[in-house]
């Protein structure tokens, strides 16, 4: 059994868990049926740990032991206006990433990072996070867990906070009951040492599948708590480029006009949009997703066009998309990005969060000596892998607080070849909230 494999099951157990101990309360009976999955659960991790000779991902110690979630998911949290939220969250980060580069972000796992330490946040700093997220954190949360549980296979989504043991820190219990209802989070107390930072890192490669194997190099001595979360996608798609006519050398040019050579892979076109400067398609995977590439109009750079969007009329571009007939292009490519993300959150909106006089996170608590909680370092890695067969993503946030179609007879010919500067996401079609988000600057050195 592998990580992932073994991680899939202990959650979906999890996810029956929960929902037995919520009803757990009116039938007693079931306590003992509970008890004995648990174990069983960890035998299961043990024997794993045991036959692959690896030590557990975590060794601190849990503190959610006393909390299991009290609520249920609710789909018609599922709205436009929670789709649009997270895709404006994630476009406002790649617009402010700057020119020259190539830029990928998953607005999913950032919205969960934020959403999670935005649920202890009170005054000021609380008006200042709903602005920058589009949505009081009640609201997101109730959004982001029925979306988890919306999401099909190849999609692993997981949540944890790690305090430091210091007899100083203060915790509000209601904290940490609202990160198990919405959030499915674990919480572990740890000496941040050396140890810890293995542990985190340990975490963050378990739930990203591999593909991030490390968050943290060292933890400051003003750290208190880290709020992560962790992402990993997997998909192969619907129709994968299987012949060699489907895959050819081609050039990528740079808006500068440099030349790259690129392997383009070629299909008929699936779903086709467009709007007055640019067009695009998605590519649909077997699990439910989709790769949604957009190109714009030749005269319109890149950054032109991503800061004419907002999240509403991204989800009315893809909401167009329609049948047509045609081919398209999508390079391989695979990119690995890396941010702090504190000085671009602030200039966002919401300053106080990482001011320690102006700060106001009491929901989650009190540092050492009483002192303030605050935002220090936002943290975010991404990883994409696009190939023949598929695509692999995964992504990490972790928020580090310190104390101080139409009829055949009108058929539109199209060809979109990704042979210059795009737009791309990867989208689950049901609420096109976009998983990741990118832009290809520069592709083939």
């Amino acid at each position: 059994m592998t990580e992932r494999q073994l991680a899939d099951r202990i959650g979906a157990i999890d996810e029956k868990l929960v929902s037995s101990a919520a009803k757990a309360r009116k039938k007693r009976r079931l306590w003992p049926r509970i008890t004995a999955v648990a174990a069983a659960l960890a035998i299961i991790a043990g024997m794993a740990v045991y036959l692959s000779g690896r030590t557990p991902a975590v060794r601190a110690e849990d503190l959610m032991a006393g909390y299991s979630a009290e609520i249920s998911a609710d789909p018609s949290a599922l709205t436009d206006a929670g789709s649009a939220a997270v895709a404006e969250l994630g476009l406002e980060l790649l617009t402010a990433g700057g020119e020259g580069k190539n830029d990928l972000v998953s607005p999913v796992s950032v919205a969960s990072a934020l959403g999670m330490t935005a649920m202890g946040a009170r005054g000021e700093t609380l008006e200042e996070m709903s602005r920058v997220l589009g949505a009081e954190p009640e609201a997101l949360a109730k959004y982001l867990r029925a979306y988890r549980e919306s999401l099909t296979g190849g999609v692993h989504m997981a949540n944890s906070v790690w305090l430091r043991d210091d007899p100083g820190l203060y915790v509000e219990p209601e904290f940490l009951q609202s990160n198990a209802d919405y959030y499915s989070a674990g919480a572990y107390k740890s000496a941040f040492d050396k140890q810890t930072v293995e542990d985190i890192n340990n975490w963050t490669k378990t739930h990203t599948g591999g593909m991030i194997d490390k968050l943290l190099d060292r933890i400051p001595d003003e750290a208190v708590m880290y709020l992560v979360n962790a992402l990993s996608f997997e998909a192969e798609w619907t129709y994968p480029y299987k012949t060699e006519d489907q895959i050819h050398s081609t050039v990528f040019t740079t808006d500068s006009g440099d030349k790259r050579e690129v392997k383009m892979m070629y299909s008929s076109v699936e779903d086709y949009f467009s709007d007055d400067r640019a067009q695009g398609f998605l590519k649909r995977y077997k699990n439910g997703c989709a790769f949604a590439a957009i190109l714009p109009n030749a005269g319109v750079t890149v950054d032109e066009y991503l800061a004419s969007l907002t999240g509403e009329k991204l989800r009315a571009l893809l909401k167009s998309a329609g049948w047509a007939e045609g081919t398209t292009g999508i390079p391989k490519f695979e990119l690995e990005c890396d941010y702090e993300l504190a000085g671009t959150l602030s200039s966002l909106g919401m300053p106080s969060a990482f001011d320690s006089a102006a700060t106001d996170f009491t929901g989650i608590g009190r540092g050492r000596n009483d002192a303030n909680l605050f935002i220090s370092r936002v943290l975010h890695k991404t990883f994409i892998e696009v190939g023949e067969k598929g695509t692999r993503a995964g992504a990490v946030t972790s928020v580090e607080t310190t104390d101080g179609a139409p009829s055949s007879d009108h058929v539109k010919q199209v060809s979109v070849y990704l042979d210059r500067p795009f737009i791309f996401m990867i989208v689950d079609t049901a609420t096109l909230t976009p998983l990741f988000l990118g832009v290809v600057r520069d592709i083939g050195k």
